[in-house]
């Protein structure tokens, strides 16, 4: 007998090992294959669950921008325009499409894009970056901006996320408090004129020059009248150009009615005159053109109460000259007939003094009702100087007297408002012109506020800035309700737009009916689709007009019905077009009544059914063909089952009944000298061999049961209901009424949808009894399976945390597929049916 060592070389052997391989590897295939499906379908939930909520962010997303008041612009790395909201086609003119085909850059004017450049797209902290610029419409104008830009990344790409706001009104907003600001500071250097001013001429040019360099006007001249020559001398002038106005002469005649300028009107009907645009004026076009002027204000200037002269102030811009500046020019003018006064009667000299005293006391009040102050800084020896207003707008302490620059910066400004003062005092010094800033302050009160300044250098004949003078003017209430008032007027205005597109772009139809069936309004979606203009349909055309002849008497009872008190509720009409084409309809209406409950008009829509039954039939061609693509998908998984079966059952199982005989000749008495350890050694190989043979059998039947093909699907159920009691040890009892065979594909079908359902019952029912039944219902065929399980609720698949399972899923997909109806009727502890019809 071998030894230890001969047994092992016998356990070993390559045929041995070569055997076992060949009967594991098609097993491990198959579990392999089945592993593979499960994931597959594992992953396509958990594709669902997260497109389900990608959708819903998109959407909460897309609501946010579409209402959105400003202009949303998102851009890529390369600054092309990805994105843009509703609102940028209002503000700017184009289309989406148009601005998708552009870069970020082409939205700013040509000069903004030749003097700056676009910044970069990130703050100094790598957030949100804030600033101004300018953008151009389609119609090429171009309005100032306000940008807050940040760079996202999306999925490994940066985006730039642009909010830009139309800031047109603020500027516009500031230059006029601007304007404001410098006419106070002309007014108080005309006055200082006139207070300190040693003769008239010194104070005329001193108030012409002060119009000019104060008030940032073009160019202003003082006039007297002659009564005898009939005409406007200019005595005085200052400004750009002011020597060509020697060549003008002002006629005051009787004569020039029709082409009397504003100084001649302003001197004859004593009043202040405007015109803000003397280009519009052909007559009066070419004078501003040399002069390189477009607005005019013209006001009288009187001697003791009589008319002396006229003061003319022009601007370089049209429509200059607000209500307020008028004013404030006025009293420029007044301040000027005062002073003829002041030299004219010197014995008067102290009462003019008393004037001018209260004529300061007026510019304080209204300093004090503008909340506005000047203030001055002498550059040589550092020191301020505040009027009283600007105590009050600081709310400092009079006694304490103007604080220095350094105080000021650190006890009242913010770190950003000190900066943007310092830079704007070092430009005002520099360049010799004046400068307007927005300031924010923080007050003793622990009260922040905005402050306006405007800083005006003083320069000395060599040409050195050698003081400072400014205005500072509280904003603070007028920006809050600027900001209210913005946000409001913004809200209605779209609030409006969006009311008016809504009816009149609505993807329905809006009508309303008199009485008599006459059209008092249409929406343009409605004329549309009947081809007509409103013209053609307002008050002159009848409903009835559109109606072909059969349908005109059920019409008039609808109509009539609502007349009475009733309405209309999905009413199926056809409507005749201007081209004689017939418009499917489906009409629904209410009455609008008056107070005493009179018909007045109807409320009507009328929804388009055309491309609703060209959907319906396209969605019904496209669920053939899916049915068929289904169909064909299954059959072809059911021929490749057939043909995996057929190999499975073919290349094993010959070879397993070859193994077991030459293990059963082995193992035979006296056929060998082998040891009882190696007889008992084959004796379990041959158990594992019928074992696996057994498996192999069971998977093939599985895969596709030879007798489905031969034999038809109720002997197949037969049988595999037979297998699944006795593998379960759950009763199954079958019963067929079928009086005609069904066809392959719908056996298979049937068939694969029992099996599914078994299988459910032996994983999750806890069942004790099966019935499965076939029958004929007409020309379907109706299978049904209940079990006396568990049961569960239908209505909790899908929701509240319960998945809806494969098999679930898998059989009524079949059933659809095959165009048949799949039902399941289930509660908790009352089993369930699944019934199938196909």
């Amino acid at each position: 007998m071998p030894g230890p060592a001969g047994v092992g070389a016998a356990v070993r052997s390559p045929p041995a090992m070569l055997t076992s391989a060949t009967t594991v590897v098609p097993y491990l295939l198959v579990m392999a294959g089945i592993g593979v499906i499960a994931l597959h379908y594992l992953k396509r939930i958990n594709d669902h669950r997260y497109q389900v909520s990608r959708l819903a962010l998109a959407k909460r997303y897309e609501i946010l921008v579409k209402h959105a008041n400003d202009c949303i612009i998102i851009s890529d790395a390369r600054r092309r325009i990805i994105d843009v909201n509703k609102r940028c086609q209002i503000i700017y003119g184009y289309r989406p499409e148009e601005m998708l085909a552009m870069t970020d850059d082409r939205l700013r004017s040509p000069a903004a894009r030749a003097m700056l450049s676009l910044p970069s797209a990130a703050g100094e902290d790598g957030g949100p970056l804030l600033y101004e610029d300018h953008h151009r419409r389609k119609d090429g104008s171009v309005f100032p901006v306000e940008i807050s830009e940040v760079v996202i990344d999306i999925d490994g790409e940066l985006q730039i996320h642009r909010i830009v706001r139309d800031i047109t009104e603020r500027r516009a907003q500031q230059a006029h408090i601007a304007q404001l600001s410098l006419l106070s500071i002309t007014l108080a250097n005309v006055n200082h004129a006139i207070a300190h001013g040693n003769s008239l001429d010194e104070v005329f040019t001193g108030g012409c020059q002060a119009c000019v360099e104060n008030g940032g006007f073009k160019l202003a001249w003082i006039g007297a009248a002659d009564r005898e020559s009939g005409l406007i001398h200019i005595t005085h002038r200052w400004g750009e150009g002011a020597e060509q106005l020697d060549q003008f002469e002002i006629d005051i005649g009787p004569d020039q009615d029709d082409q009397r300028c504003p100084a001649a009107t302003a001197f004859l009907e004593q009043r202040a005159v405007i015109c803000d645009d003397l280009t519009s004026n052909p007559a009066w076009q070419p004078h501003a053109a040399q002069l390189g002027i477009a607005g005019a204000v013209a006001l009288p200037i009187s001697c003791n109460g009589q008319p002396f002269g006229v003061l003319s102030v022009y601007s370089k811009r049209p429509n200059t000259f607000s209500r307020d500046a008028e004013c404030l020019l006025g009293e420029i003018a007044n301040a000027l007939s005062f002073a003829m006064h002041h030299f004219a009667e010197q014995t008067a000299r102290q009462e003019a003094q008393k004037a001018l005293k209260q004529r300061e006391e007026q510019l304080l009040k209204a300093e004090e009702t503008a909340k506005l102050g000047h203030w001055e800084i002498d550059l040589e020896t550092g020191r301020p100087t505040w009027s009283p207003q600007i105590y009050r707008l600081f709310e400092r302490n009079p006694a304490f007297g103007p604080g220095s620059p350094e105080e000021m910066y650190n006890r009242y400004f913010t770190v950003d408002s000190a900066r943007v003062a310092q830079q704007g005092i070092r430009q005002a010094i520099i360049t010799g012109e004046r400068v307007q800033l927005e300031l924010e302050l923080h007050l003793p009160g622990e009260r922040t506020a905005f402050h306006a300044m405007v800083i005006v250098p003083v320069r000395n004949e060599a040409g050195r800035t050698v003081s400072l003078h400014g205005t500072l003017q509280d904003i603070t209430e007028h920006k809050l309700i600027e900001a209210r008032l913005g946000k409001m007027a913004s809200r209605l205005a779209q609030s409006a737009r969006e009311y008016e597109d809504l009816y009149q772009n609505a993807p329905v139809g809006y009508h309303s009916l008199d009485k008599g069936g006459t059209f008092q309004r249409i929406n343009q979606t409605g004329l549309h689709w009947l081809g007509y203009s409103r013209e053609d349909v307002i008050g002159r055309m009848k409903i009835f007009d559109l109606l072909p002849p059969e349908s005109v008497a059920s019409f008039r009872k609808a109509f009539d019905n609502l007349i009475a008190g009733g309405e209309t509720r999905d009413l199926e009409q056809k409507l005749i077009c201007k081209d004689g084409s017939l418009l499917p309809v489906l009409l629904n209406a209410t009455a609008i009544r008056s107070e005493s409950g009179h018909f007045l008009m109807s409320r009507s829509t009328a929804y388009n059914m055309t491309e609703r039954e060209k959907t319906e039939s396209e969605r019904e061609t496209y669920l053939r063909r899916l049915a068929q693509l289904s169909r064909r998908l299954v059959n072809m998984q059911e021929e490749e089952r057939r043909r995996l079966s057929a190999l499975l059952h073919d290349r094993t199982s010959p070879n397993l009944a070859a193994i077991g005989l030459n293990l059963s000749v082995l193992a035979m008495p006296g056929s060998t000298d082998l040891s009882p350890e190696l007889v008992e050694r084959l004796e379990d190989i041959r158990a594992l061999v019928d074992d696996t043979t057994a498996s192999i059998r069971e998977i093939s039947a599985d895969l596709r049961p030879p007798l489905l093909d031969y034999a038809g699907l109720q002997p197949t159920l037969e049988s595999y209901l037979h297998q699944f009691s006795k593998r379960t040890g759950t009763s199954a009892r079958f019963a067929s009424k079928l009086l005609t065979r069904p066809t392959p594909e719908h056996e298979t079908l049937l068939f694969r949808i029992a099996q599914e359902a078994l299988t459910n019952i032996a994983k999750h029912a806890d069942a004790t009894a099966v019935d499965v039944a076939l029958k004929n219902k007409k020309e379907k065929v109706v299978l049904t399976i209940r079990d006396d399980g568990n049961g569960f609720d239908p209505d909790t698949l899908g929701r509240n945390g319960h998945s809806v399972g494969l098999g679930m899923l898998n059989m009524r997909e079949m059933t659809e597929f095959a165009g048949g109806s799949f039902t399941i009727e289930s509660s908790p502890a009352q089993g369930t049916l699944i019934r199938v019809e196909i």
